[in-house]
């Protein structure tokens, strides 16, 4: 992976790498979205749902939220942010309240044998915490995030409670759930939170100018120049990959890939269909997925070098396409 990296003089794959969320990209329909988001600073007692399928960028969106520039002033509001794992079933795991707790730095804590309004003390301690924010003239928000966890009513029985504070609390708070678009069917059967739906909003692909902006961004915090992918690459790669967010960096980072092997320094539109058709077949290229390939690429080239064959034995190497065999003739 080393030679791969210097030859585009990078320290870290350009598409495939971790989030940083101060330098992460916006969409063009990202301020409107926000704006919307802005709405739980207003309305009381309220849910916004988010939803897209896997690859949209949800995380992204929420970790950009809580954490960047764009998050809600701190002055103004107290922002929690939870992201229930798969195993949560049945009404006997605290998955909220337990967090709310240590957030708010409550003297007791939640019992597995009692629910909110049935342990007292937990009650009062909860109400107190929640007043103090109240007192300061702060709201309280709390993200949701992977809410597709919340796989059945009893999930949200807690989120129910929650809002219940609102006959023994004087605070404000509102939730926002992201989640995949699956997430509705148990939403919409829990009539005490559907009842308090603000706004629901489908977060949107990538259009093709988003997607050639996207790949831009990307070229320009590693240090490369955009017209390393032409005008019709880009637009070939929005073809392929819907303007998808996992499948725009999959395509794109394969495609730098290729161009190592073929000592390229561009791309063009040919060689991304080559790629998107591999990566369309094989499946979304991940960092781990890159490290292990790169991994058993140098393992097979110190293998065949220890065999020492004659320079006129060796054949010329075939081009390499395709996610799972990227390395397989180095």
């Amino acid at each position: 992976m080393n030679e791969y990296l210097k030859y585009w003089n990078v320290t870290e794959p350009v598409f495939l790498k971790l989030i940083d969320v101060h330098a992460v990209f916006c969409p063009t329909w990202f301020e409107a979205l926000f704006g919307r988001l802005k709405l739980l600073a207003t309305y009381p007692y309220t849910v916004t749902v988010i939803t897209a399928p896997s690859g949209y960028g949800k995380s992204t969106l929420v970790k950009l939220l809580y954490q960047s520039k764009f998050s809600w002033p701190i002055e103004e509001c107290e922002v929690l942010l939870l992201t229930p794992s798969g195993s949560i079933s049945g009404s006997g795991n605290f998955w909220l309240m337990e967090k709310l707790a240590t957030f708010l730095g409550t003297r007791s804590r939640p019992t597995k044998s009692s629910t909110l309004a049935g342990d007292s003390r937990f009650s009062r301690d909860l109400v107190r915490c929640f007043d103090e924010i109240a007192d300061e003239k702060r709201k309280f928000i709390l993200i949701i995030d992977a809410a597709e966890n919340l796989v059945s009513p009893e999930n949200y029985a807690e989120l129910v409670t929650l809002f219940n504070l609102h006959m023994l609390s004087r605070v404000h708070i509102s939730v926002a759930l992201f989640g995949r678009p699956t997430m509705l069917d148990t939403f919409n059967q829990v009539s005490e939170l559907s009842a308090r739906l603000a706004c629901k909003v489908e977060m949107p692909s990538l259009d093709e100018s988003d997607t050639a902006r996207f790949v831009d961004h990307m070229l320009e915090r590693s240090s490369l120049h955009r017209d390393t992918f032409d005008h019709e690459a880009k637009v070939a790669i929005f073809a392929a990959s819907h303007g998808i967010f996992t499948k725009v960096n999959a395509i794109a980072e394969n495609c730098l890939i290729e161009a190592y092997f073929k000592k390229s320094r561009s791309i063009n539109a040919d060689l991304v269909k080559t790629i998107s058709h591999s990566v369309m077949s094989t499946g979304d290229l991940t960092l781990k997925d890159l490290k292990a390939d790169v991994r058993e690429s140098r393992n097979r080239k110190e293998a065949k070098e220890k065999k020492s064959v004659p320079a006129q034995e060796v054949s010329a190497p075939k081009p390499v396409i395709g996610l799972n065999s990227l390395f397989k003739n180095d």
